[in-house]
């Protein structure tokens, strides 16, 4: 028995010294390599960055060719996303993904001729038709850069309406991706705040309004809140404000997260609550508030609505 157990004591530290060798031996041959991959990582994130600058670079010059105007919408909108992303506490790599998308959402529009788009009647039906594909377009031309493919799913989506009644897929609720659902109101806020060819600026106070009246159909009611809430606190903090008159400066003053919905929506005080963790939660309330289905999918079936806040 002694015999054995000495055997066994001597195969084990000799077991231990060969781990010991091999160990040192392996290391010796890892670290050169380790220290060869971790400046290749360097090199290719280099790279990376390098032709991210050069493809934002580019088609950002391609927008500003495009029509100025597009551009500094898409700067705008970008703002509003971001405003709302962080509203939502969403971690920090989310936010930058939204804003990027954001800015790029309307990329697809430098395919689409400028007679359209700036035409100042209402599109016919066909002309509308053809508007609706710059989503499409602008997602193909994002998913040709590998630094900026990722945002081609919200670009695609960010005209689907919680209702279903969208483009191009015609998705629901939450199966709409949350970036696309917050870019989409952004999107609706800028287009009726700010001056075209095609119809008049709206006051900040107004827009709120309807995309009240639109939440629950076109757009989820809970970023909608969240977005009201927001944009009146903001509002509220600049009592200098060019273009505010002093009605809308009095009413911003008071405005807290309590009182927001009984404010654009009188009745509806009910309406000031936590965030529903679903999407059934969500649509329950207050639908009768709310403008029907029906009636927006007859509104969104025209090239520009009698709200006029459906961005070409």
């Amino acid at each position: 028995m002694i015999t054995k157990m000495a055997d066994f004591l001597k195969r084990t530290s000799m077991n231990s010294r060969y781990r010991d060798l091999t160990q040192v031996a392996s290391s010796e041959l890892e670290l050169p390599l380790l220290r060869v991959l971790d400046e290749l990582g360097k090199n290719l994130k280099s790279e990376r960055e390098e032709h991210y600058r050069h493809v934002f670079s580019s088609l950002t010059r391609a927008m500003q060719a495009k029509d100025a105007e597009l551009y500094r919408h898409s700067q705008r909108v970008q703002q509003y996303a971001s405003q709302l992303a962080r509203r939502l506490d969403l971690p920090e790599g989310e936010i930058e993904t939204i804003e990027l998308a954001a800015f790029f959402h309307d990329i697809g529009k430098i395919g689409i001729h400028d007679l359209v788009l700036n035409k100042p009647a209402r599109l016919t039906p066909l002309e509308y038709e053809y508007v609706k594909e710059h989503a499409t377009r602008g997602a193909l031309i994002l998913t040709h850069s590998r630094v900026l493919r990722h945002l081609a799913p919200l670009v695609r989506t960010h005209h689907e309406q919680w209702d279903g009644s969208g483009y191009p897929f015609g998705l629901r609720g939450e199966a709409i991706p949350l970036g696309a659902r917050i870019i989409s109101i952004a999107d609706a806020f800028e287009a009726m705040t700010a001056n075209r060819v095609y119809q008049a600026a709206r006051t900040p106070f107004q827009a709120l309004k309807e995309l009240v009246r639109c939440a629950g159909t076109h757009f989820d009611p809970l970023l909608v809140e969240r977005f009201c809430a927001s944009m009146l606190q903001r509002i509220a903090s600049d009592e200098r404000r060019p273009g505010t008159c002093h009605a809308e400066r009095s009413e911003a003053s008071e405005v807290t997260n309590a009182s927001i919905w009984p404010m654009l929506m009188p009745g509806c005080a009910s309406m000031a609550r936590p965030w529903p963790s679903s999407m059934e939660e969500r649509c329950s309330v207050h639908k009768s508030a709310y403008v029907s289905a029906s009636n927006w999918a007859t509104m969104s079936s025209k090239s520009v609505s009698s709200n006029g806040f459906l961005s070409r």
